[in-house]
């Protein structure tokens, strides 16, 4: 079995790089999932730190190591949500509109003019 670095490594630059988003629902959406991407990501390292440290009869530094970087990931989960905090408060003006449209509010979309 190969290592499953590659793969994940691919997809994670294939969906990245083909982010186009088509409207602020788009980006207000991406940056609320930026958490859950770097929570999950210092799951699945750690779960892998577990086993190295565990059912591998690998050097005990390198589990050790692979833990410390589930820190690190664990970081940017929080620090992603700051993020989205700012989005929300940056973009206010535009995301208002969004949830709380007025009637008929398409009319005047300057891009439509």
């Amino acid at each position: 079995m190969a290592s499953p670095i590659a793969p994940a490594t691919e997809a994670v630059e294939e969906g990245f790089n083909g982010f186009d988003p088509e409207n602020v629902t788009d980006m207000r959406e991406f940056f609320a999932d930026m958490p859950e991407f770097f929570s999950t990501l210092a799951t699945s390292v750690n779960t892998l730190a577990d086993k190295f440290g565990d059912d591998l009869p690998l050097d005990p530094a390198l589990a050790d190591h692979v833990r410390e970087m589930v820190g690190v990931i664990a970081g940017l989960a929080d620090h992603s949500t700051e993020l989205g905090s700012m989005f929300e408060k940056v973009h206010e003006p535009e995301l208002s509109r969004v949830d709380d449209p007025r009637p008929g509010e398409e009319k005047f979309d300057v891009q439509n003019q």
